[in-house]
């Protein structure tokens, strides 16, 4: 082992190098640490540009319902605050043109959680460079006494490096090892978080969080809706470029630096000592280029947002897929026989698994009539304010007199004012339309905004055929959906409880307001609600109709019978017949489909299981302990689970473990496997008899989820591969080509002295 004798108080000291290299190196991770924080205080805090540039794309001023000036105050003194420049999060602005706090109680103690982790990374930030300063400064102080210490005699010692130079050497080699390190260690955790990122997400805030008030709600917490994920995308990709810019800059410079200080070491020293300096040029830019190609390969990159056309593409092929599905549903035995329709349009789903028992013509387009108004009412509680006993709509002239002659309305005139629970019982029990205008100007100041908002909320949910125009529902050859895309709709209505409570009401008063002495009753227009009316059913819990002389008799409906919940939407059918009809696919839901809990039915693959010795495959047994336990599917009443054709499913990218129950070709639901062992070679079970992976992924809480795909991963990687070898492969010529160049000239040298 080469050593170096350095003298400090009149003691000799013995410090081996490769203790000083590695002191060097974790100096220079240190030091690398500082500058990945630094470009995230950068990043985060650096621009104002950035954030607007952000708002504007992403239309966030219009989410919250603010002037961009505002929303830019606003913003400015949010990052004052996270900088420690401003004391607190009181900031009053205008929203929706009223004067209120952005944010409430949940969000100020939130940001004072972020605000004090911002204070503690800057202080590591600086207490990681100083580190690095000082041993630097030391290790300065130290070879400069080596250096006058040992200096050689004139006739024949070999003189060292200055020692500014060595301690620019040092910095240099273990600066590339330390740069190449950090990046490979970040592409291992990019590889482990691809796994299970929302895993690791919440272990994330868990760990840097001791509450969960970083949960934030959209319905309730403006942050969340001005740091949207898109948002947080594109804050990262800032970042990283940053990162990767700081750190090619260090690549570049230290590279230079250290072939010139090693050419230069080279010059005093003989042949045989040279071993370690170049090892660690060489190591370290491999290990830069083999974790930066290995690093681009594994992390996927985030697509930009598509254009227009390819989203009409997209949404074509999202229709094509669901379409096969519904055409997969059985129609003959043991599939039980559906009863005949006189509406041309209908669904019938189970709102629990959201899997569809029978559909006709459920994606063709057709006219909603007033039940649009669910979509209407489900943004209203989404972005309205969430203090409805005092929030209060007033009605504009725009808003009550631009109804059609017929229109159904409750009389709102100018200037009136209803509170906004009011508006929404007006809004879903006569199905008044002046209210739904008035609602739609009060979430988005406009009902042009407002409708835009619609169709990218329907967007969101999965429609696959709908455009809407206008927030009431009254006619337009363009204001159309199918009967799929009411389905989903309000199923995710139901998961609103006060829109539940107020679908449900068959009468109710509206209250004198201040342009109006007298209270107004109301109706609920849905008669299957209704003791008194020869089409009531007991199991009605809500939903809501629609009438035009285009659309015909619409009607939505939800309904619960013992541990079943249905979602019939009848469109289009003659008046009354739409009643008729839902009656008739409501019996047939109920008395033909069960629903079936998986992990009490189907005990086939416990541990106690006198057939889990059948799942093996060699010497690998396959263990199933347990299933989810609420877990549930929808099957007819005549069928077992001895019937129903299983699937085991299992995918690697994202770490789920699924068995799968088909009827025929028909997807019936699906249970996740929990404390199971399945590895790649379980795949070929009895169950299937073959390897299977090829059946769709359906979620239970989407219509369907496709596996997450990255088709560019693998030919990355092979680039990747291929680049890595190359380099290796010029790196070895050139260093042959050198070495042959240096034996030349110590021969001539040789040969002239001797």
């Amino acid at each position: 082992m080469i050593k170096s004798n350095l003298v400090k108080g009149g003691k000799t000291l013995q410090i081996k190098k490769t203790v000083t290299y590695l002191f060097g190196f974790i100096a220079s991770f240190l030091f690398l640490i500082s500058c990945l924080i630094f470009c995230i205080e950068i990043g985060a805090f650096g621009s104002l540009s950035f954030y607007q540039k952000q708002y504007t794309k992403l239309s966030v001023h219009q989410t919250v319902d603010m002037e961009m000036d505002d929303l830019m105050v606003v913003t400015k003194q949010m990052l004052q605050y996270l900088q420690g420049t401003k004391e607190d999060l009181e900031i009053v602005t205008t929203i929706s043109h009223k004067e209120m706090p952005f944010f409430n109680q949940r969000e100020k103690e939130h940001m004072q959680d972020v605000r004090n982790l911002n204070q503690k990374a800057k202080l590591l930030g600086v207490v990681c460079f100083l580190v690095c300063l000082v041993f630097y400064l030391l290790l300065y102080i130290l070879l400069r006494k080596k250096y006058q210490s040992q200096r050689p005699a004139i006739d024949g010692g070999v003189m060292p490096l200055l020692p500014r130079k060595e301690v620019l050497w040092i910095f240099c080699v273990t600066m590339l090892a330390a740069i190449g390190s950090f990046l490979l260690l970040i592409g291992l955790g990019a590889l482990v978080v691809s796994t299970n990122f929302t895993r690791y997400w919440m272990l994330f805030h868990q760990l840097i969080f001791s509450n969960d008030l970083w949960l934030l709600n959209p319905a309730t917490d403006r942050l969340i809706l001005i740091v949207p994920e898109p948002f947080f995308i594109a804050l990262v990709q800032r970042i990283a470029w940053m990162c990767v810019g700081t750190f090619l800059a260090l690549l570049i410079f230290c590279s230079r630096k250290a072939l010139a200080l090693g050419r230069e070491k080279r010059k005093g020293k003989k042949r045989f000592r040279l071993e370690l300096e170049d090892k660690l040029v060489k190591i370290g830019i491999l290990l830069f280029l083999s974790s930066s190609l290995v690093g681009f390969g594994l992390v996927q990159p985030v697509q930009a947002q598509q254009p227009k056309t390819a989203q009409i593409e997209d949404q074509s092929e999202q229709r094509s897929d669901i379409q096969k599905q519904l055409q997969s549903i059985p129609n003959q035995a043991p599939w039980p026989k559906a009863p005949e329709l006189a509406a041309p349009y209908a669904i019938l789903m189970e709102a629990n698994t959201g899997k569809i028992l029978y559909a006709k013509n459920a994606l063709d387009s057709t006219y909603p009539a007033s039940t649009t108004k669910l979509m209407t009412a489900l943004l209203a509680f989404h972005y309205a304010s969430s203090n409805e006993g005092s929030d209060c709509i007033t009605y504009s002239k725009n808003a009550c007199h631009s109804l059609p002659a017929g229109a159904s309305h409750i009389g709102i005139v100018p200037g009136e004012q209803l509170s906004f629970r009011d508006s929404m019982i007006a809004l879903l029990l006569p199905s008044a339309n002046e209210v739904a205008n008035g609602i739609a100007e009060y979430v988005s100041g406009s009902q042009k905004e407002f409708v835009q908002k619609m169709n990218e909320q329907a967007k969101l949910l999965g429609a696959v055929n709908t455009h809407f125009v206008n927030p009431s529902g009254l006619h337009h050859d363009q204001h159309t959906t199918c009967a799929y895309d009411l389905a989903l709709t309000f199923l995710t209505c139901l998961s609103e409880p006060k829109m539940i409570e107020i679908a449900r009401m068959t009468t109710y008063s509206i209250p004198p307001t201040n342009l109006t002495q007298e209270s107004r009753p109301v109706k609920n227009t849905h008669r299957m609600l209704h003791p008194s009316d020869p089409y009531y059913d007991k199991r009605v819990v809500c939903g809501k109709t629609g009438t035009t002389k285009q659309a015909g008799g619409c009607l939505v409906t939800y309904a619960k019978e013992l541990d079943l919940s249905l979602i019939c939407v009848v469109l289009q059918a003659p008046i009354p017949k739409q009643y008729d009809d839902t009656k008739l696919l409501l019996d047939y839901g109920f008395s033909q489909f069960k629903r079936q809990n998986v992990a009490a039915n189907d005990q086939r693959f416990y541990a106690n299981s006198n057939q889990t010795s059948l799942l093996s495959t060699g010497n690998h047994p396959v263990s199933f302990y347990q299933f989810d336990q609420h877990a549930s599917i929808i099957v007819p009443k005549d069928i077992s689970f001895s019937d129903l054709k299983t699937v085991i499913v299992k995918s690697v990218e994202t770490n789920y473990k699924k068995i799968q129950y088909y009827l025929g070709d028909y997807l019936l639901g699906e249970a996740d496997i929990l404390d199971a062992t399945l590895l790649a070679k379980d795949y070929q079970t009895p169950l299937t008899g073959k390897i299977s992976t090829t059946y769709p992924y359906l979620h239970l809480e989407k219509m369907q989820e496709t596996l997450p795909k990255s088709p560019f991963r693998w030919q990355w990687m092979v680039v990747g591969l291929v680049g890595f070898c190359l380099f290796v492969w010029l790196w070895c010529k050139k260093s042959q080509k050198r070495a042959r160049k240096r034996r030349v000239l110590e021969r001539k040298k040789y040969s002239v002295w001797k």
